[in-house]
């Protein structure tokens, strides 16, 4: 991860559950940077493999406070539902607003992995 902080317009890395986020200066070209960034990690770890990037799904909760967002555990706070969310294996973003839950997976994850997974944590945060 070094080598990226030396690629010119790589502001800096944030490190997230089954991704990072990489951010760049104001005025870089996206393109350039994505093509050093696979360049650079595919060197070090191979070729990327395949992702799903499934869209995100919409649960109902009983939950009637401010929108909230959380991409880990620790951004979950003590929130129990966003809590229960973060413990099953494949989420990587839960938004929450009055009544909904949006959760969103991480790109090595299917639904058909994961669904069972967030309908037992949501029941179990009740």
């Amino acid at each position: 991860m070094d080598e990226l902080l030396e690629v010119p317009g790589i502001r800096s890395i944030d490190l997230h559950r089954y991704r990072a986020r990489v951010n760049l200066a104001p005025g870089i070209d996206r393109d350039e940077i994505t093509r050093q960034v696979h360049e650079l990690l595919g060197n070090e770890w191979g070729l990327t493999s395949p992702g799903r990037d499934e869209p995100a799904r919409t649960f109902d909760v009983s939950y009637a406070g401010p929108k909230l967002v959380a991409e880990s555990l620790r951004m979950a706070g003590s929130q129990p539902i966003l809590r229960a969310l973060f413990r099953v294996p494949g989420v990587v973003e839960a938004i929450m607003e009055s009544g909904l839950v949006r959760v969103r997976l991480g790109r090595l994850f299917s639904w058909a992995e994961v669904e069972d997974g967030v309908q037992g944590a949501l029941k179990r945060s009740v």
